[in-house]
């Protein structure tokens, strides 16, 4: 039996396929990135040396998503395929005949190894609802400013529901959530949009059909002592918090998001008909097709962190 590793790769909604060279066995359909484990590898370490090779990419390796054991005509094969995430690079075609991103809903178009059928089934079963269902440290290495946004493509009112729920779950000081979030879609969402442009900023947010604003609210009233006594904007640093969750949980449903702080509060509580003052506005939508993810610039942990 052979040993062979292969990858799940989200980006978004989208995971990550690779079309077999005309030439090999099995030519021309498709599969994830893998390939078999050398004398001496650990699978982990197997898989990222053939992300390495076939794709020019440093992936991180998660968990095991599925294995199976598949017997072929001309050998039988024990597949692990792991969740993974690009830590470092592009994916290039190098090995492969084609490279592609597809959404669950996608897979009946593309003819794949027989070894992959019954993944395949899993992964349309596990992301039925669109969802990517990752891990915390997946979605932080998945999520990025969205500032490419398909505007023909409309956000699915209960993932918006997902949204606000986790939202409402966000941690703040002495639970007294001092802010509130109103969801603009269609002339509302336009008009916030534009509200974030001047001197030609945020130009991308017209083509997100969802824009959710942020605004203050007042503390109740031990934070609001406790802020006074202190000295420290505990507002400010709830507002970032819900921030994250939202954001978090749009990647985990599968859409991209940009926090806009460049805005106009006048006009946008205006619109909203708010009375607190508008922090911060946060672009919800999917991502064009073309929008792919970056590698972060982010600091080192040494310079990022200290230890006693």
């Amino acid at each position: 039996m052979v040993e062979v590793v292969a990858a799940l790769i989200w980006d978004m909604d989208r995971f990550l396929i690779c079309q077999r060279p005309a030439h090999k066995t099995r030519g021309l359909l498709w599969e994830f990135v893998g390939g078999k484990v050398e004398p001496g590898e650990t699978k982990e370490q197997a898989l990222i040396r053939e992300c390495r090779e076939e794709l020019a990419v440093t992936v991180a390796v998660q968990n095991v998503f599925m294995e199976v054991v598949h017997a072929y005509l001309d050998m039988t094969v024990h597949l692990t395929l792991f969740n993974s995430v690009i830590a470092d690079g592009i994916p290039q075609r190098i090995e492969h005949n084609d490279i592609r991103w597809i959404t669950p809903q996608e897979i009946p178009q593309y003819d794949f190894c027989p070894a992959d059928t019954e993944i395949l089934k899993k992964i349309v079963a596990v992301y039925a609802t669109g969802g990517t269902n990752m891990n915390f440290a997946e979605i932080a290495q998945s999520r990025q400013s969205c500032r490419s946004y398909d505007a023909t493509r409309k956000v699915e009112e209960e993932k918006i529901a997902a949204i606000l729920e986790t939202a409402r779950l966000a941690p703040s000081a002495c639970n007294g959530q001092p802010y509130h979030i109103c969801v603009c879609r269609g002339e509302s969402a336009k008009a916030v949009a534009k509200a974030c442009q001047g001197m030609g900023m945020n130009k991308f947010a017209s083509d997100a059909p969802v824009q959710l604003v942020i605004s203050e609210e007042p503390y109740c009233k031990t934070a609001a002592v406790g802020a006074k006594v202190k000295g420290n904007d505990y507002r400010s640093i709830d507002i970032g918090i819900v921030a994250a969750f939202i954001t978090a949980e749009a990647t985990a449903q599968g859409l991209g998001t940009c926090i806009l702080g460049w805005l106009d509060s006048e006009k946008i509580q205006e619109i909203c008909h708010l009375d607190g003052k508008v922090r911060l506005v946060i672009t919800l939508g999917y991502a064009k097709t073309d929008d792919k993810l970056r590698t972060k610039k982010r600091k080192d942990l040494v310079e990022l962190t200290s230890q006693f």
